[in-house]
């Protein structure tokens, strides 16, 4: 990556971090943030069952079994507050991670960096990568590792 694809996915990185932090701070006030539904349940619970009692009792589970294990990191740092802050936190980040990286695949595609921060600019104007980092979803851990 060239320097100026450098800077230009670094402004994308503090961009959508700033972006991804105003949403989380509305987000506060929103019913259904601290009651997690469907498979966010589902990945809620697994990962505080691995935050209290670690991987040892833990059955075999048909879904991403990375996101329940790095949620329950978050979790643990939370020191059991019944929001999961430090997890959106967590999916802010890679979330936004995800989004600048795009700036590098375009000017790799398309050899423009134009084009990258294009790339990311809309990837941060869609609204479900925001629906999906604030919902406990595995969604944000795919987008920054099989990009």
């Amino acid at each position: 990556m060239n320097v100026r694809a450098g800077g230009a996915a670094a402004a994308m990185l503090a961009l959508s971090l700033t972006t991804l932090a105003v949403l989380i701070a509305q987000y506060r006030s929103d019913p259904f943030a601290a009651t997690p539904v469907s498979d966010a349940l589902s990945y809620d619970l697994w990962a505080r069952r691995i935050a209290a009692h670690g991987l040892g009792a833990e059955p075999v589970f048909h879904q991403a079994p990375l996101f329940p294990v790095l949620l329950s990191t978050a979790y643990a740092s939370d020191a059991g507050a019944g929001v999961p802050t430090a997890a959106r936190w967590l999916q802010a980040g890679l979330a936004a991670a995800a989004i600048a990286l795009l700036v590098p695949v375009g000017r790799l595609y398309f050899g423009s960096t134009l084009a990258g921060v294009a790339a990311s600019a809309i990837a941060l104007a869609y609204g479900p990568i925001a629906f999906h980092g604030l919902s406990l979803t595995p969604v944000p851990l795919a987008m920054a590792t099989q990009g």
